[in-house]
């Protein structure tokens, strides 16, 4: 009994510290999961846990995805890079398992967990803010080009960054308004505190995905409330106020004006040129390459480890030099499936995506839909499955909305069960 009770206390507060490291130390998280893996084997010996899967069609697929990747490496010329692209893929199974089949997280838990990864983005916030504050005042004063972009985001790529910090607006919103959670006054104002920083911290990533993810949550939310309040007026004033607080944002953070200006004009061109370093119409050209690559393999794709020996002979064959010489994947998680297992991995994203968003509807919880809507639209933009900081935040956070269970009414929810 006391070693049931010890291993689960261990088994929450290493999922606490995975939260809380992901954004801050993102190195540390493989020692940590290895510690969380060990923990699980040690309390699946005390329980009869092959009796309680928790099992769906989600971890199904998410693990089939991986699944997939091994498939892939049959084929694959490039085994060492196949071996590392399952290595750093391996959370789609360890994690799905590990939470499926331990005993499920209650809300008070639940809320444990949300307070840890809100507070790791705090701390990675400040450090930021620090670093640059650092940056402007002592090491180049006055120099504004070192307060933005990758200057800010020290501790992760910047549209990594900006996708955990508008998860972490959406879980504040979610405690902020839960039935049932209860909070100081203090700490109610800590929470409030935390969505405006990371709000402003967002503009400084100048993530153009981040920022556009970011508009679009406060869009639904705000016609959420005018819905189920009733208070359009409030609803339209609160969107009419953000916008124009975002506005003054794109405006005064350096950096932002210029990269959507460049992005728009990206979308303008019938061909950027070959050698351009701007990342709107690099990101244009890698797309175009991932998908000539994936029209040449179709069927079954070039192999789990081949996608950049492939990209970088087309890359070759067009005179793209600057994406050559950076390596360039294809910088969209669609493509990047498409072209390593074809046809297939082309549509089991999506498709995972969509059974997760259909089965978050159902569930009335918008916390669970607007994870999956930040992260679906993170990867237009960005390979995030490729590398540990975009595959722990997935499937972490995939695996603890599979087994969390909430039916308590909030603005997060809908007003009545679908039909």
């Amino acid at each position: 009994m006391i070693m049931n009770q010890l291993n689960e206390k261990l088994h929450l507060w290493t999922t606490a510290l995975i939260l809380f490291t992901m954004p801050v130390y993102h190195a540390a998280l493989p020692y940590i999961i290895m510690l969380l893996a060990l923990n699980w084997l040690v309390l699946s010996k005390h329980r009869s846990w092959f009796s309680r899967r928790n099992f769906n069609l989600s971890g199904v697929l998410l693990i089939s995805y991986y699944v997939l990747h091994i498939a892939g490496m049959i084929y694959s010329t490039s085994v060492r890079e196949a071996i590392i692209d399952l290595e750093i893929k391996s959370s789609f199974v360890v994690l799905p398992l590990i939470y499926s089949l331990s005993p499920r997280f209650d809300e008070s838990k639940m809320r444990t967990l949300f307070i840890s990864f809100v507070g790791g983005c705090f701390v990675a916030v400040m450090i930021c803010f620090g670093t640059i504050a650092n940056n402007y005042f002592f090491i180049h004063p006055g120099a504004e080009y070192f307060t933005h972009g990758k200057h800010f985001s020290i501790l992760l790529h910047l549209g990594y960054f900006a996708m955990y910090l508008n998860l972490s607006i959406i879980l504040i919103l979610y405690m902020l308004f839960h039935g049932s959670w209860k909070f100081s006054t203090a700490f109610r104002i800590f929470l409030i505190s935390c969505i405006l920083l990371f709000v402003v911290a967002i503009f400084f990533t100048v993530a153009k995905n981040g920022i556009l993810t970011l508009g679009l949550l406060a869009l639904v939310l705000s016609v959420l409330y005018a819905i189920k309040y009733k208070k359009w007026i409030i609803g339209i004033g609160s969107l009419l106020f953000m916008f124009g607080v975002f506005a003054l944002l794109i405006y005064k953070v350096p950096g932002n004006i210029e990269r959507f200006e460049n992005a728009l004009n990206a979308f303008t061109l019938q061909l950027p040129s070959s050698d351009t370093h701007e990342s709107s119409e690099v990101r244009l050209l890698a797309w175009r390459s991932a998908l000539a690559v994936f029209k040449a393999n179709p069927l079954i794709g070039v192999g789990t480890g081949d996608v950049d020996e492939e990209l970088l002979e087309y890359y070759n064959s067009k005179g793209y030099t600057h994406l050559e010489d950076i390596h360039l994947n294809p910088h969209n998680q669609y493509l990047q499936s498409a072209v390593a297992l074809g046809i297939l991995g082309l549509l089991i994203l999506p498709v995972i995506f969509i059974i997760a968003f259909l089965g978050s509807i159902k569930e009335r919880n918008l916390a669970k839909v607007f994870f999956v809507i930040i992260i679906a639209l993170a990867a237009v933009t960005e390979s995030i499955l490729e590398v540990q900081a975009g595959v722990i935040f997935f499937a972490l956070f995939y695996s603890l909305f599979l087994i969390s269970q909430d039916n308590s009414e909030n603005i997060l929810q809908f007003n009545r069960p679908l039909k």
